[in-house]
């Protein structure tokens, strides 16, 4: 909205810089203040063509407009000096009447004279207003656009460049597990949720289906429970990352950006991170390596659940969620077993515990 409003009053400006200038050159002052409305109107289109989503802060502002006042004034001396002191004459004279009394008989006599078009003090002061105004707009609205880069040198300047970010996607949010990684103490850094990642959160919080619907409540209420985490902090931050790149590439673009690390338990996104040379902590692979080993030999207990894929197989699962497939148990199932470990297949999506019957030949 900021913005916007800095967008309209300074096509106004440009408008009524057409209408004095064409003023002070004696032309016509409709067509003068429609050329300035024009010109400015261009520059504003220039200016939403190279941002996609434009975003506000009181120092960017500030600074935009120290920056564009200083270009202006640096402009402004080498037109000067290289225009040289008649740089004025270049637009020309015109002619203007002129009354003189005649000291002898007292009559008013009328003449005509040509002077110049415009003073040598009306073409600085013209000149000053068009070149501020037009270096203040543009010095605004790149340092909207380079807000972030910035933060990050000053951060890097103040020896602060330790401490990254963590970017969170959508699925870790709905999972819940980062909530007990907070609680741990395990989180040292910032956590930043996307606008687009907390827009998607509630697109799926208002869905007819049930089982997603629960999901995005349930990511909803994690950031509840996270902002209410002493210690913690989190943001949620106005990416203006092009929507048409995707919501996985736009968080690996954001994490770059923010010289920042990923929190997910997507296997896709991770691939698409390291790709990219972004950190990643995938939450599911960290509750992997944190499983307690399982070695061939190995006996143990298990409730046996439900059937498995071959005659006779009978499923369980530890506490850890090793899935444990035991041979010829069938008939077992819904009953704690001993269990020997024959073989075990590490995936993705976890581990498989193949084995036997205690006693088993």
């Amino acid at each position: 909205m900021l913005m916007w409003f800095a967008r309209a009053l300074f096509v106004l400006i440009g408008g009524s810089m057409g209408y004095q200038a064409t003023r002070i050159l004696d032309w016509n002052v409709f067509w003068g203040a429609l050329g300035g409305l024009a010109v400015t109107f261009v520059f504003v289109a220039i200016e939403l063509a190279t941002a996609k989503q434009p975003t506000s802060s009181v120092w960017a502002v500030a600074l935009g407009l120290f920056v564009g006042f200083i270009a202006a004034r640096l402009v402004f001396e080498a037109v000067i000096l290289v225009g040289g002191p008649d740089l004025y004459l270049v637009f020309g004279d015109k002619i203007q009447d002129v009354e003189k009394i005649d000291p002898v008989t007292g009559q008013t006599i009328y003449s005509q004279v040509r002077v110049p078009a415009i003073t040598r003090d009306g073409l600085e002061n013209l000149t000053k207003i068009i070149l501020t105004c037009i270096f203040c707009y543009m010095g605004v609205a790149i340092m909207y656009k380079a807000k972030d880069d910035l933060a990050s040198m000053v951060r890097r300047f103040k020896g602060e460049n330790r401490v990254r970010p963590f970017v969170l996607d959508t699925n870790i949010i709905m999972d819940g597990r980062i909530v007990g990684l907070c609680e741990m103490g395990m989180i040292d850094a910032p956590l930043i949720v996307p606008r687009f990642v907390l827009q998607e959160l509630k697109s799926i919080a208002d869905l007819a289906e049930r089982p997603k619907r629960d999901r995005g409540l349930r990511g909803l209420d994690t950031l509840q429970r996270l902002q209410s985490i002493e210690g913690v902090k989190i943001e949620i931050y106005d990416a203006h990352i092009p929507d048409a790149q995707g919501v996985d590439v736009r968080l690996v673009g954001l994490a770059k950006k923010l010289d920042g690390r990923i929190i997910t338990n997507d296997t896709n996104l991770s691939k698409i991170a390291k790709l990219e040379g972004v950190s990643v902590i995938s939450v599911r692979e960290l509750a992997h390596a944190l499983r307690p080993p399982v070695a061939r030999g190995e006996e143990f207990t298990v409730m046996l659940e439900k059937p498995g894929e071959a005659p006779d197989q009978a499923v369980g699962f530890k506490e850890d969620g090793t899935m444990v497939v035991v041979e010829h148990a069938r008939q077992l199932i819904g009953q704690e077993a001993t269990v020997v470990v024959t073989n075990v297949l590490e995936n993705p999506t976890g581990r498989i515990a193949f084995s036997k019957l205690k006693g088993q030949t």
